[in-house]
């Protein structure tokens, strides 16, 4: 009889606990709602981030990326690099957060909009397009029909892709936060 009495607490006890356990999760997502997450806090950068977008520089060897990657890795790349050699960079990746990316602009940190980080592919890409250019003007050679092949897969690559601006720039923004990730996981 007293392994039935005990049963029978035990019962009440996992449903006074299951109760708490409801209640508790009540509560949370009650205060979850009332805080606003705050921002992490970064380092103030001498420059906001349109500013610097205008002032890098990609080079020959980021040309190289685009044309033997293709336009997504290639650009991802570019984007991470340029970042990391950026002693002071306008633009940070959060890693508690997945895909979020802030920006200073306006005398703050805020979440990049999308917007926002497909004007800084855009002006890359502007940038890579005069340097193809001139590419193209030191290797005539890539003018003949023997080399066509090759010249329209590069026109290709830095041209873009087949999908959608706003699925290329994502595509893009995903890999800068996993190349990210790698780079700081490295010894």
């Amino acid at each position: 009889m007293s392994s039935n009495g005990e049963s029978v607490s035990l019962s009440m006890l996992l449903d006074r606990i299951i109760a708490l356990e409801t209640k508790m999760s009540v509560l949370e997502a009650k205060e979850l709602k009332h805080q606003k997450p705050s921002p992490p806090t970064f380092h103030t950068p001498n420059i906001s981030f349109i500013d610097w977008v205008k002032s890098l520089e990609p080079t020959r060897e980021h040309l190289e990326h685009v044309l033997s990657q293709g336009y997504i890795q290639g650009m991802s790349i570019i984007l991470c690099a340029l970042i990391e050699q950026s002693l002071d960079p306008p633009i940070q990746i959060n890693h508690s957060k997945k895909n979020q990316l802030y920006v200073y602009q306006l005398n703050k940190w805020s979440i990049s909009e999308n917007k926002q980080f497909e004007m800084f592919v855009d002006v890359i890409q502007f940038k890579l397009f005069k340097l193809f250019k001139q590419w193209k003007q030191e290797n005539p050679k890539y003018a003949l029909d023997e080399y066509s092949e090759i010249l329209s897969k590069y026109n290709e690559n830095i041209l873009g892709t087949k999908f959608s601006k706003v699925t290329t720039v994502e595509r893009i923004k995903l890999a800068v936060y996993r190349l990210s990730l790698i780079h700081i996981s490295e010894p």
